[in-house]
């Protein structure tokens, strides 16, 4: 049996799996893998949210345990977010093919560009009608917002860089913006939305208003 495993505390991680593929795992995420050379099946535990660009090997299958819910690769590139505290499970396909299912249902299949989600709670599937621009930003480094509003981008800029963003105005998180960031720090991010939006910015340890 070969394992391996890879954990992400307040940075972002990757490294490359023993068949191969590659794994980024988003901060406060874990993965383990295990190869069995008599059941033929690679198969990855994942606490949190990664991304994998797998190595396709037909008869060595792919298999992802996201807390229920199973997401057997078919040669392809995607994205699984499955945090402990959140009851979903979702997967966004970058390329390739995608197949998540559970023990008890046979799941959806996934192509490029395409979302899926699993309730723990329901557990029902279903698609995603619109995948978030931004999904694979802790693994890229690009955000993208058009026409988004402000709300709705602090929260994404929260989730990225795990920071303490909190708008003091209510009234303002209606305003909308349209930016686009390349590998910028998060103070860089915070100065440019206010000088786009002509906010004050004040910063109090981990916070910034």
């Amino acid at each position: 049996v070969q394992t391996f495993a890879l954990v992400a505390d307040k940075v972002v991680a990757q490294d490359t799996l023993p068949d191969g593929s590659t794994a980024v795992l988003n901060k406060r995420s874990s993965i383990t893998y295990e190869y069995s050379s008599r059941q033929k099946v690679r198969k990855v535990k994942l606490k949190g949210e990664s991304y994998f660009d797998v190595k396709h090997l037909e008869e060595k299958p792919f298999i992802i345990e996201a807390e229920e819910v199973l997401i057997r690769d078919i040669g392809t590139t995607f994205n699984v977010k499955a945090w402990p505290e959140s009851d979903t499970v979702e997967v966004f396909v970058k390329t390739g093919l995608v197949q998540i299912y559970t023990l008890e249902d046979a799941g959806i299949g996934l192509q490029a560009g395409e979302t899926g989600i699993y309730s723990k709670s329901s557990k029902v599937f279903s698609p995603l009608e619109k995948s978030d621009a931004n999904v694979l930003a802790y693994q890229t480094g690009e955000l993208s917002f058009v026409n988004k509003d402000l709300k709705s981008v602090i929260e994404k800029i929260n989730e990225v860089f795990d920071s303490q963003i909190r708008q003091e105005n209510p009234a303002l998180e209606t305003c909308r913006m349209t930016v686009s960031f390349h590998h910028d720090t998060l103070d860089t991010v915070v100065d440019v939305i206010a000088e786009t939006m002509k906010l004050s910015v004040v910063r109090n340890g981990k916070e910034i208003v």
